[in-house]
């Protein structure tokens, strides 16, 4: 948000509409601002106010051309923070850039300069400077929480892991009461190799008690019949091209609408294809992105939902805290976050044997519910192409490859692929994330692998591409690795879609055994490794067989097909069969008191 010029000297006619703009009179302080406008002409302390008004009642164009005015007549730092952050309001990023240089060059340690320069760099994917810029920010402004917030994720956007959560922790003492940023550190948590499951499930539990206890909701009005049709509730901000839209649409399409009516909750402004896919899919459609977490729970208990789904967890854009409220007298959590969300309001976690093995029920503070057919069903996209031919059976060197984030590749995956390129000295790997779009990101990466041995020629790195060329691109791979402890989700389905197999070192917690669940789902075990040693092996040993992958290209897909994985009429009728275990538990209990 835009502040107001600095009072300093002012002279009283800015000093009084200063006070009015500060005070939130906004009317007030635009009429003084142009009163002192009309006597002298322009002034750049008078335009700098009349753009904080007008940056404040949502005017960014209008406030771009009053800084204009002003930065052209004595420009300051904190006016061209003020244009950078106009400029950024109307989609020129590349301005807004320019003008925080620019501020920058006129105070080098002016914190705000550095901290929104960093923000839309990042969002410009040059991840390596916005870190050095998050840095300066924290340096000039030690109590800086969003700057220490955003350090530490980009941090752990590029895979340095134990720094980003050393960032966290600081921004936590200064704002232990910021849930959100709370639940930011949980998601970073899961990329950490040196955490243990019984850390993860303290600090959930830690998490729900400080930020999700709530008040005893109101009696519920839902009758409690075993056996009527269910109103079912998911809530999401993800009801789009992401992971949660790719697995839920087969639920969706295949339900049972005699047994079940479907509401969606949706937290997302933004819409695409995949959003107007599933608003098609359910009974209701219901966009609550602007309403509080308190009248969201007014909602879903007006709209009678029996059980209702979350579909975030702890991710950006969750709504925990109506969860918190107990809107529904049945509540869980599934797809959206692979772990317990250590929320006391939320009774049930979806999953399958093979993600949450019997006997690791004492991680979750919900209880632990498998679905007979698995954890969740792939909905490929429409224009998916065609798998291609290994690169190995035409003769090209065999090569391994990875599209996970490289949050997920920490220095124990790189070590031991490391090892893997050793054992087979011929192979390549290709690895495609996002923020190897960043050249200095880049670097750093072949850097951990020189500095285990391993040839940069050996390593093609690639940034993001558009979703299906990025699909195209297992043409060039024979052979996916899994890192660990977080295992792959959509990408892992996505790998084996397009006819690769996918090795995987089956971990000691749930996000470390979802590509175990998808590969024990279809049917191949085999891949599902249990030590260092047997990944380097069965890796090494599918990519000296090219015969053998260019089988697995022929027919994979079709094998995933005739799986609940890829079925959703396998699936949802056993996804739905332990939603009404659920309910008629509630009626039970219900009878019972």
């Amino acid at each position: 948000m835009a502040r107001p010029p600095r009072p300093g000297d002012l002279p009283p006619d800015l000093r009084k509409a200063d006070a009015a703009l500060r005070a939130g009179r906004l009317a007030e302080a635009e009429a003084l601002f142009r009163a002192r406008l009309g006597r002298r002409g322009d002034d750049a302390r008078a335009l700098h106010g009349l753009a904080a008004v007008a940056l404040r009642t949502g005017h960014a164009g209008p406030a771009v051309a009053l800084l204009r005015r002003a930065a052209a007549l004595q420009p300051t730092a904190d006016m061209l923070v003020d244009l950078g952050l106009a400029l950024g309001l109307t989609g020129d990023r590349d301005g807004a850039i320019a003008a925080e240089r620019r501020a920058l060059d006129l105070d080098p340690d002016h914190a705000q300069a550095h901290y929104n320069l960093a923000c839309d760099l990042q969002a410009a994917n040059a991840l390596a400077e916005a870190i050095g810029h998050y840095r300066r920010a924290t340096r000039s402004a030690p109590g800086h929480v969003d700057a220490w917030n955003n350090l530490a994720q980009a941090l752990v956007a590029v895979g340095e892991i134990a720094e980003g959560l050393a960032a966290f922790d600081t921004a936590i003492r200064l704002a232990p009461a910021d849930a959100a940023l709370a639940s930011n550190r949980l998601l970073a948590l899961h990329y950490d190799p040196e955490r243990t499951p019984e850390e993860l499930a303290r600090d959930h539990r830690r998490w729900g008690e400080q930020h999700g206890r709530a008040a005893s909701p109101a009696p519920y009005a839902n009758p409690a019949d075993p056996e009527r049709r269910l109103n079912l509730g998911y809530v999401s901000p993800d009801f789009c091209r992401h992971p949660v839209g790719w697995f839920l649409m087969p639920a969706l399409a295949s339900r049972d609408r005699d047994r079940f009516h479907v509401t969606a909750y949706s937290s997302r402004r933004a819409e695409d294809d995949v959003t107007a896919r599933i608003r098609g899919m359910v009974d209701r459609w219901r966009p609550v992105a602007g309403l509080s977490d308190q009248n969201l729970a007014a909602q879903i208990r007006a709209d009678g939902i029996d059980i209702l789904i979350d579909l975030a967890g702890h991710t950006t854009g969750n709504r925990l805290a109506a969860f918190a409220l107990r809107p529904a007298p049945v509540q869980a959590s599934w797809i959206g976050w692979i772990d317990t969300t250590g929320l006391p309001a939320i009774g049930h976690l979806l999953t399958d044997a093979s993600e949450v093995p019997p006997g690791e029920e004492r991680h979750f503070t919900e209880t632990v519910v498998r679905v007979a057919a698995g954890a969740m069903c792939y909905a490929p996209p429409a224009d998916m192409p065609e798998p291609a031919p290994p690169p190995s059976a035409a003769g090209a060197p065999p090569t391994f490859g990875c599209f996970n984030n490289l949050s997920k590749i920490n220095d124990r995956v790189v070590a031991l692929w490391s090892r893997l390129l050793a054992t087979v000295p011929d192979a390549r790997l290709l690895l495609k994330s996002k923020t190897l779009g960043d050249p200095a990101v880049a670097a750093s990466h072949r850097a951990r692998f020189a500095a285990r041995g391993i040839a940069a020629e050996r390593l093609i790195l690639e940034g993001r591409d558009p979703h299906r060329t990025m699909l195209e691109r297992y043409g060039a791979v024979d052979v996916a690795l899994d890192p660990f402890p977080y295992s792959g989700g959509l990408t892992s389905v996505e790998a084996l879609w397009m006819g690769v197999p996918v090795v995987t070192l089956a971990g000691d917690r749930m996000v470390a055994r979802q590509t175990a669940a998808f590969l024990a789902t279809i049917g191949r075990t085999e891949w599902i490794v249990g030590d260092e040693d047997a990944y380097v092996a069965v890796a090494a040993a599918l990519a000296a067989d090219p015969e053998r992958l260019s089988q697995l290209r022929a027919g994979q897909r079709t094998r995933m097909a005739a799986t609940p994985l890829a079925d959703g009429r396998r699936f949802t009728p056993a996804f739905e069969a332990a939603l009404r275990d659920l309910w008629r538990r509630w009626c039970a209990d219900r009878e019972r008191d």
